[in-house]
C-alpha cells in the first residue's frame, strides 16, 4: 500500500501466510512500515527563509519527520463450543534512527532510545442471528514509552510501560439494512521511570475509551454506506506522576533548591467525536467519501480551557 497526502506520505508491505486446521486456522504475518510526517512547526524550505512552510507551495520538498516500523504477529482461532476463541501476539520495532531533515540533511530529534511494543490478546467471539458479541483480555508492553508516546530530557524518560486491558464490543442489527455497532474498553498501566530526571514516579494510569456507531450499507445507492458516530479517544481517567522540581537558587552557592511536587492526571473536559459519514464505492464512476467530525474539547490549555474542532473530508478516487 502507497498512500500521501498533504500531511504524510505511507509506504506499507504486508504478507500474511494462513493454514486451516479442521475448523482451527493458524495465521503468521510480517509487515514493514515507513511514514513521513510534515513537520509544520517552523522549519527552513529551500529558499532559506525561516517560518511555516505552505504544503501548497513547497509540495513535498518540505521537510518530513521519518518513521519506520517492522512488525510480526501471530494470530490462531478455533471453535470452542457455541463460542469461537481467538489468540494473537504481536511485535513490533521502531528504528531508533533521529527523525532526519531531508532539506539539510540533519537531525530534527535526536531518538536513539529504542522503542518497540509487544501485544498479546485473547478473544471470545459469539455470532448469532442479527448479532455478534466479543470480549477481549489483553497486555501490551512498550519499551521507551506509553501509548505511543516518548519523552525524554530533563523530565526523564520511560523504561518501560505496561498496559493489561479489556474490551467488549457488539454489533447488532436494528431494523432494515440499519445496523448499530458499540464498543468499550478498559485498560491500567504501570510506568517505570528510566535515567534521572524531574519525574521521579508514575501512579498506576486508568484508561477508557469508547465507540458507538449507527450504520447502514446500501443506502440510496448499491455499493452506498452511511454512518453515524459516537466516541471518546484514548482518555487517562486517573493517575499521576511525583516530580522533583526547583523552586529556588542560591547565587552564593551556585546550588537549587529542589520540592516534590504532584501532576494528576484526568478530571477536566472529556474529549467526545461525533462523525456523520458517507462513502460510495466500486462503482463505473469512481469512489466518493464525504464526512463532517465535530470534537468536543478537542484542545485543551494548561489552565483547563478547551476549544472544539470541527472538520471536513471529501474525496474521490477513480482508475483509468
Amino acid at each position: 500500500n502507497d498512500s500521501d497526502s498533504a500531511a504524510f506520505r505511507e509506504e506499507l508491505l504486508r504478507i500474511a501466510v494462513s493454514q486451516p486446521i479442521g475448523s482451527s486456522s493458524l495465521t503468521f504475518a510480517q509487515g514493514f512500515s515507513a511514514r513521513e510526517i510534515a513537520d509544520r512547526s517552523g522549519v527552513m524550505p529551500f529558499d532559506g527563509t525561516m517560518g511555516r512552510v505552505s504544503l501548497t507551495q513547497a509540495g513535498f520538498d518540505a521537510p518530513y519527520l521519518a518513521l519506520g516500523a517492522s512488525d510480526v504477529a501471530a494470530s490462531f482461532a478455533t471453535g470452542l463450543g457455541r463460542f469461537r476463541l481467538s489468540a494473537f501476539a504481536s511485535y513490533t520495532d521502531f528504528n531508533d534512527d533521529p527523525f532526519l531533515d531531508p532539506v539539510v540533511g540533519t537531525a530534527l530529534v535526536n531518538r536513539n532510545d529504542a522503542y518497540n511494543v509487544t501485544n498479546s490478546r485473547l478473544s471470545l467471539h459469539r455470532h448469532l442471528a442479527g448479532y455478534d458479541l466479543s470480549w477481549s483480555i489483553g497486555a501490551r508492553t512498550e519499551q521507551g514509552g506509553i501509548f505511543g508516546a516518548r519523552f525524554g530530557g530533563a523530565i526523564g524518560g520511560i523504561d518501560q510501560s505496561a498496559t493489561v486491558y479489556q474490551n467488549v464490543r457488539g454489533d447488532f442489527s436494528m431494523f432494515g439494512e440499519w445496523r448499530a455497532f458499540a464498543s468499550a474498553s478498559l485498560g491500567v498501566s504501570d510506568v517505570t521511570i528510566a535515567g534521572d530526571g524531574l519525574a521521579t514516579q508514575f501512579d498506576s494510569l486508568v484508561s477508557t475509551q469508547f465507540a458507538l456507531s449507527v450504520y447502514r450499507s446500501s443506502a440510496f445507492l448499491d455499493g452506498a454506506a452511511i454512518a453515524f458516530s459516537l466516541s471518546q479517544p484514548l482518555w487517562v481517567e486517573s493517575g499521576g506522576v511525583d516530580l522533583t522540581t526547583p523552586v529556588a537558587f542560591d547565587a552564593s552557592l551556585q546550588e537549587f533548591s529542589f520540592a516534590d511536587q504532584r501532576l494528576n492526571f484526568g478530571g477536566g473536559a472529556r474529549p467526545i467525536d461525533a462523525e456523520i459519514a458517507y462513502r460510495l464505492f466500486g462503482t463505473s464512476y469512481g469512489s466518493f467519501e464525504a464526512g463532517v467530525l465535530h470534537q468536543w474539547n478537542a484542545l485543551t490549555d494548561v489552565n483547563g480551557a478547551s476549544a472544539n474542532s470541527v472538520s471536513a473530508l471529501v474525496r474521490y478516487s477513480n482508475q483509468f
